[in-house]
This record gives C-alpha cells, structure tokens and sequence, in this order.
C-alpha cells in the first residue's frame, strides 16, 4: 500500500484534499436525511439490539424491501466505535468516498498512462453529479465503493486470466445485491459480458460458476430468511406498465447531466452539437474499442442496465425513473467511454473539437461543484411548524414522510396521506376509502391532525389540499411557509 501511494502522488494530493474538503463541508452542512434513511436507522439499531432485520410497527418479521447491507454497515461500525449511530453513517459515506476514489484511479489505469490525465478524471468524477451522494444517508455511497472494486477485479481477470480475481468479483457483486436491489441490473449485465467472453475466447464454460455462484449463495440465503419469516413475499406484484413520457424526459435529462451536470443549461446546444461531432470524428476509433474485451464490458453494463431498468418500471415499479441516482451503475460506462474518445481526440488528433467539448464539460463540472458549496444549506423550517410539531403526540398523516422525522421526537407517530392509487404498479387502492375515512375521523375527534407540504402537486396518487379539506365542515388551518397546518377546532 506504501508503494502504492508512494507511485500515485497525485492521488494522494486529491484523496488529502477531498478529505479536508468533506470534513469542511460536513461540519457546515451535517448528513442529508430522508425518510428511507430513518428506516435504514431503525433497523441498524434493531439489528444491534433485538439482532433482527425487522422495523417497530411492520407486519414483517424481516424487512425485505431493502436489503440488508448498509444496515449491518451502520450496525457494524457503531458497534466497533460506540460511536452515535449518525455519526457511524457519516464516517462510512467518508470511508466510502476514500475507497471509490481509490478504485477508479486504478481502473483508469487500465487504459490511460498517463498520471495526470488520470487525476484530471480522477478531479472531474469529484466535481460531478455523485460527489452529493456522499452526503446523503443512503446506500449509495457503500454502493459505489463496492462497484469500484468489483469492476477492478473484473477488469483484473480479464487482463490475467486469473481465476481468484473472477471469484472475488462474484463476491463483491454478492455484496452490492445485499446493498441494493438495483446490482442485478448488473449481474444480469457482467453475466452477459462473461457469456460472450467465454464464447469468443474459448474458455472452459463451467469456470464462469467463479463469478455466479457467491453473488447466487447469498442472495438465495437472504431469499430463504425472508420465505420462512414472511411467506415468501418480497413486497412487489409483477404487472405490466411501459415506461410513459416523464420517463424518457426523465431519460435524457440524466443523460444531459452526466456531461453537463447541475445549474447549467445554457450548455445544451453547444455541447450536444459537439458531442455528435467529437462521435463523428472518432468513428475508426470507435469501431476499434468496440473489438476490445475491457471495453465491452463497460458496453454491456451500460445498455445491459438500462434494459434492467426498463425492465423494473415495466414490470414491478412504475414509480421508478431513469433520474440520475437510479443510473448511477451505468454512468462510469460512460465516464470511461467518453473519456477515451477525448484522450484520442486531444492528445492523438489534437482536434479543436474535443478541446473546445472538454473546456465546457471542465467548465460545467467546476460550475456544479462550486454550486453544491456555495448553496447547499442544512434545511431550515420555519419556526411556525417548529412550533407547531413542538411537543406534539397526535399521530401526523402527511402527503410527504421525507420532511417530518427530523423535527418530531417521536417519528412513529407520522403517518402517510391515503394514496388513491399504488405509484409503484399503477393499481387503484381497495382500500382508499375506508382509509381515507380513518384519517378524517381521527382528525375530528382530535386524535390526529394533518401537514400537508406544498410542491408535490404532481403527486396525483395523492388527494390534493382541498379535496382533503372539502370533507370537513368545520376545521382549523394555519398556513406556514411550507404548506398547512390542518386539526379539529378543539
């Protein structure tokens, strides 16, 4: 390890920078928190105490919806430090950011001698739209970490043939399907890749079982734990629902992003236009990366992922979208692809093009980075919900589960607005109305009250403001900057 450092100087410099930078960063604005990612607590901490993947208040005796990995992350840590369970969370998005960085620096290595083209990616990944989840109390960061070394070793076997590096790899993608359920997307992919390997190179067909059969281990036995506790049920009903409209526009608004990230559109036109002539240029070029096993692999993860995805939306989760977070294991494909055709362009060809693209993709990544410090802001509600959730020990029903377990001392009290229809299958809820009727009499009788945010209008699953305040004769409602305080007149 000492000489490796000792041979990446320049990685060192952008692992110490980045350091002080996070640190910096988190003592000003602390870790971002969702509603999953109190889910994601709770079960650490049941995990810690009762030694059981379950969470206070549901039927299930284990939760499948999430796999378990980032919790035993968290419960892992926090058991060997004693440190606060947040702090833990912390730490490991940090220790993640050290490990990815370090991966993608060698997996660059792989195609580029040059160390200082190497750190100019190394310095751009940074800068781009992943660097937030670093911030985020999700799984992702632990994700990405795992995909970087998992795509190392696989990138090492196919340049040495050595079997011990396949069966790593299978172990570490083992370890990204108990991280999240998105990797099989992934194993789908490889495996594929692998296929055509084996195929073209004619390698014994029986010596893939090296990759597939440790990521198979361990899912089955997460698969047989949730089959003997909750019958089997994983949480999700297969029906067919194409992807709409909103998600292709969500499509390419990703796809923009991962060259143009962040608060700048006005690159649009200028960097598509060049980004069709620098393919066009490129075309032998292209043609003679497409015959290279390395880089058929990142090929076959990113279209092997987008048909995943599709996939996913068609068949068990229509509230999916090709938004960024959800692409994430397809963009370092294209991180890789795109950054050859650019060394090509510009250290081969010398094309004016590709130096006229990169200045405004350096450009727009610097943008980006500068955005995400100099306004990013912890959350701050206005003093009126504070005030009106201060000692609160009503049950809260809400159109959003994301904003209110911060400010509430006792988040099992919160509680989701009736949705009209399953987001994620399109199915109408049987059970809406008489729903819908439980929270309005709870109200009444002041035993419940109601915060309903602004902003999610497109939320149609969910009844709108009024349609929920015309079911009452008499009701009381504050407004507060972020939308409606709605009880019974006491």
């Amino acid at each position: 390890m000492h000489q490796f450092f000792k041979n990446n100087k320049y990685l060192l410099f952008i692992l110490l920078f980045m350091t002080i930078h996070y640190w910096i960063y988190v003592s000003r604005i602390p870790t971002k928190y969702y509603s999953d990612s109190y889910i994601y607590l709770k079960l650490a901490e049941n995990l810690a105490s009762e030694h059981s993947y379950h969470l206070p208040g549901s039927t299930a005796t284990i939760y499948s919806f999430y796999p378990p990995g980032y919790s035993l992350t968290i419960t892992g840590l926090q058991g060997l430090t004693h440190m606060p369970y947040k702090n833990a969370v912390t730490w490991i998005a940090y220790l993640s950011l050290m490990i990815f960085l370090i991966y993608f620096y060698k997996i660059t290595g792989f195609y580029f001698r040059d160390n200082k083209w190497r750190m100019t990616l190394l310095i751009l990944v940074c800068f781009s739209a992943i660097y937030p989840f670093f911030f985020i109390a999700l799984s992702e960061h632990v994700f990405l970490a795992l995909l970087m070394i998992q795509m190392y070793l696989l990138l090492k076997w196919e340049r040495d043939k050595n079997y011990k590096y396949l069966f790593f790899a299978g172990i570490f993608m083992g370890l990204l399907l108990l991280t999240r359920y998105a990797s099989f997307g992934l194993l789908f992919s490889e495996s594929m890749w692998l296929v055509w390997i084996f195929y073209k190179q004619k390698l014994k067909g029986k010596q893939i079982l090296y990759f597939l059969f440790p990521p198979t281990l361990f899912f089955s036995i997460w698969f047989f734990l949730i089959s003997i506790h909750n019958s089997g049920s994983m949480g999700r009903k297969i029906i067919f629902h194409p992807p709409d409209l909103a998600h292709f526009k969500e499509l390419i608004k990703s796809l923009f992003n991962w060259i143009v990230p962040g608060l700048t559109p006005y690159f649009f036109i200028p960097v598509i236009l060049l980004f069709i002539l620098l393919i066009w240029n490129s075309r032998k070029y292209i043609h003679s990366l497409i015959g290279k096993p390395d880089i058929q692999l990142w090929l076959f993860n990113l279209l092997g992922y987008l048909i995943f995805l599709s996939g996913v939306i068609s068949f068990l989760d229509f509230s999916s979208s090709y938004d960024f977070r959800l692409l994430l294991p397809a963009y370092f494909s294209f991180i890789i692809i795109f950054s050859l055709l650019l060394y090509q362009n510009i250290r081969v060809i010398k094309s004016k093009i590709a130096y006229a693209l990169s200045g405004l993709v350096v450009l727009s990544f610097l943008l980006h980075f500068i955005q995400f410090n100099l306004y990013s802001s912890p959350k701050i509600y206005s003093p009126e919900l504070i005030r009106l959730l201060k000692n609160n020990e009503k049950y809260v029903y809400t159109n959003t589960t994301d904003l209110l377990p911060e400010l509430m001392k006792n988040d099992s009290l919160i509680r989701q607005i009736p949705f009209t229809y399953n987001p994620k299958s399109t199915l109408s809820n049987p059970n809406f109305n008489k729903s819908m009727q439980n929270m309005l009499d709870s109200v009444r009788h002041n035993q419940a009250v109601i915060i309903y945010f602004d902003g999610y209008e497109d939320w149609d699953f969910c009844p709108s403001k009024d349609e929920i305040l015309k079911n009452f004769k008499q009701i009381k409602k504050v407004d507060f900057s972020e939308g409606s305080y709605i009880k019974a007149i006491e």
